[in-house]
């Protein structure tokens, strides 16, 4: 574009290129009410509006009045030439589908855990049973045993157990996802993303233009079970995927995993490393790819992105979720400009993979005192790093 188009169009920008609310939708839904505020919002500026579940929702998520409310933002935006932008969850985070997808246990987050003990059983689904050999620094050695090995007087027995999350008020008093396995995520999309395009599909790359998925993540290992014991993150088909990308049984670094060893760092290392790419192939890569099929835009952010720390326990790798998206997303939060790698972790991929914008959910959590002045400083602070 030339110098006069690209000012010129800083004073009337595309859609697109607009803010978007996050459009709380929070009581009974009404088309009229809601296509009425729809119209408000544009006519005040907005590019478009991201259609959010919150809290305080008296309609059926996806029932009737619901998908009736969103039929009335459609013919909105067909009316105004604006983008009605979807979103994937009843509230957050992404892939319980407000317990759709979770009111089946199998799809729930998972996670193992160890328990030390004389007993050659114990209560629980017990995966794995070690023999183990245990000091007050850590474990000397361990071996696996079968069914039918006991341990010898010196040792003790190490099991390893697999827990299921318990139902939580926030997920409908359902559990959370367990978004590293891939059935349960085909289950997420077919519940939160087919509906849509069964309705509205015609309309996926026009007025529609895209999706928002909200902190997905694979925090069964941080969520609480209701007691004390340390968990990782687990899925049934996790020592198949472990073998394909390291190359060994899974079971050779258990022990090691929870407790002091020599091969500690290696273990925990290669743990992180196959969560990380089986969350990334399995949740963002298998809905990106359903997206980029069926001319959708995938975009939102991840959780804890702004703490390395943090997101290795909740996403693994938030950089390699950014590669499955359209539109790679953050947020950042409060009035506050301390954050650096949230915003150039993410434009960072948005260049290496060539897209096109990078998008941020901010000046959330600010309160309603937040100023002008402060909304345009924050904004620009993020626009000069990409956003």
């Amino acid at each position: 574009m030339k110098y006069k188009e690209v000012k010129q169009a800083f004073f009337n920008p595309e859609a697109i290129d607009r803010s978007a609310p996050f459009w709380s939708w929070n009581e009974v839904m009404k088309p009229d009410e809601v296509k009425t505020q729809a119209k408000d919002m544009i006519e005040k500026g907005m590019g478009g509006y991201f259609m959010h579940s919150r809290v305080g929702l008296e309609s059926e998520y996806l029932g009737k009045d619901w998908m009736d409310s969103v039929q009335a933002c459609v013919d909105q935006a067909k009316e105004d030439g604006t983008n009605a932008w979807l979103y994937d969850e009843d509230r957050w985070p992404s892939g319980a589908a407000g317990g759709l997808v979770t009111c089946d246990k199998e799809n729930g987050g998972k996670g193992i855990s160890i328990h030390i003990s004389d007993e050659k059983s114990i209560d629980g689904e017990i995966l794995y049973t070690y023999a183990v050999r245990i000091d007050t620094v850590g474990i000397i050695s361990y071996r696996l045993l079968d069914s039918n090995e006991e341990k010898k007087s010196e040792e003790k027995y190490l099991h390893v157990r697999l827990d299921y999350l318990p139902p939580m008020e926030w997920f409908n008093n359902y559990p959370p996802a367990d978004n590293i396995n891939k059935d349960t995520v085909k289950r997420f999309i077919e519940t939160s993303y087919e509906p849509y395009k069964k309705q509205f599909g015609h309309e996926f790359g026009k007025s529609i233009p895209g999706i928002f998925t909200d902190e997905p993540n694979i925090a069964s290992a941080t969520t609480s079970y209701g007691d004390e014991a340390v968990r990782l993150t687990y899925t049934y088909t996790f020592p198949e995927y472990f073998k394909l990308k390291r190359g060994y049984d899974f079971t050779d670094i258990i022990p090691a995993l929870f407790m002091k060893h020599p091969i500690s760092k290696k273990a925990k290392h290669d743990w992180f490393h196959t969560i990380a790419e089986m969350f990334a192939e399995n949740f963002s890569k298998q809905i990106f790819d359903w997206c980029d099929e069926n001319n959708l835009l995938f975009t939102g952010h991840w959780l804890a992105e702004n703490r390395l720390g943090a997101y290795i326990l909740t996403s693994g790798s938030v950089l390699l979720n950014y590669m499955y998206q359209h539109i790679p997303g953050i947020d950042m939060l409060r009035d506050q400009t301390i954050e650096y790698m949230t915003i150039k972790g993410c434009t960072s991929v948005a260049h290496q993979t060539g897209r096109k914008r990078a998008l941020s959910e901010t000046y959330g959590v600010s309160g309603w005192q937040f100023s002008f002045e402060g909304q345009k400083w924050i904004g620009d602070y993020q626009y000069i790093q990409g956003i």
